[in-house]
Order: structure tokens, then C-alpha cells, then sequence
């Protein structure tokens, strides 16, 4: 919590990472019951990292900023732009961690039949929040400085993105579909 004692730069955090990623993949193995669940696993266990990566590698290529810079456009910064105090953004970012440990544990005992539908309902959770800490970055820094520049694929993207009545449809369908 704030205020922290230890920083830990890349020396700390790479493998920090590192050993969480050989532990969940471990642990993944330990699931054999379907071909699917050693590959969910993993990636439930370090939804906040990956996601956070996802959005900050997405915000920077589409707003034409070298995505190896540093930055201040990470989940937390983006969070505390909120109003969101220290304390909360950790409790928030802890919280959205543990959520997505406990379903990888739930999807690793689950039945195979449920698992289909569970996993859509997971994928549309991460996905919504990662079109909101996406729109945030545009809120404060327009794409379209990039987007003349910007390949077809980024460009059908912000589009989607900028029309949210179409994701709306696009997420009732798929909700609908799953039910």
C-alpha cells in the first residue's frame, strides 16, 4: 500500500513475473481434464498483467507512441486519473487478481459442459474492461493524430471503439447467445 517501501524496477518485477508465470503454467498442468483449461489457467491467473499489457501495447500503437517508452498510461495511472485514491487502486487491482484466481481455480473443477459458456462469460468481462481503460487514454489523448497513418485493422478498431452503440449490439449478442 501507499506509501510503498520497496520499489522494484525491472529487477524485481521480471522475476517476480517470472516465477508466477513458471507457477501458473505448473499448476496448469495439474488440470488434465480438458485440452482447453492448461492454456486458461495461466492466462486467468495473470489476467491484470496481461491485460494491463494488452491495453497499454493497444492505447500507444493506436495513439502513434513507441510502445517501449516509458509512460504514465499503465492500469494504475489511468485508475488514479479517475479520483481514485492510492489505497483503492490497490484494493481494486488486488481484487480484479483474486477474482480472476478463483475462476481459474472454478475452471479447473469445472464440468466440461459449463466450461464453454463460463469461458465466453470471462472473455466479455476482461474485454469490457479493457475498452474502458482504453477509452480512458482517448479521453485525455485523441487517436486521430495516427489514424490516417494507421493500418486498416487499427483503424476498423477505433472505429468500433468510438461507436459504442455497435459494441453494445455486438455484447448483447454474444451475452444473449451464451445464455
Amino acid at each position: 500500500f501507499h506509501p510503498a517501501s520497496i520499489f522494484m524496477g525491472d529487477g524485481g518485477a521480471l522475476p517476480i513475473g517470472m516465477l508466477l508465470g513458471v507457477f501458473s503454467l505448473r499448476a496448469a498442468g495439474l488440470s488434465s481434464s480438458s485440452a482447453l483449461r492448461p492454456y486458461v489457467f495461466p492466462i486467468l491467473v495473470m489476467l491484470v498483467p496481461l491485460l494491463d499489457t494488452a491495453i497499454v501495447t493497444a492505447t500507444r500503437a493506436i495513439t502513434g507512441n513507441s510502445i517501449s517508452r516509458r509512460g504514465l498510461d499503465h492500469t494504475h495511472h489511468r485508475l488514479l486519473s479517475l479520483g481514485l485514491s492510492d489505497e483503492r487502486v490497490v484494493v481494486l487491482c488486488w481484487g480484479v487478481a483474486s477474482v480472476a484466481g478463483v475462476c481459474a481455480v472454478a475452471v479447473s473443477v469445472m464440468p466440461r459442459p459449463w466450461l464453454a459458456a463460463t469461458l465466453l462469460f470471462m472473455a466479455l468481462a476482461a474485454a469490457l474492461i479493457g475498452l474502458f481503460m482504453m477509452d480512458l487514454t482517448f479521453d485525455s489523448m485523441p487517436p486521430g493524430i495516427a489514424y490516417r497513418d494507421a493500418p486498416l485493422s487499427v483503424r476498423l478498431f477505433l472505429s468500433l471503439i468510438y461507436k459504442r452503440r455497435m459494441v453494445e449490439v455486438m455484447l448483447d449478442s454474444l451475452l444473449i447467445t451464451a445464455a
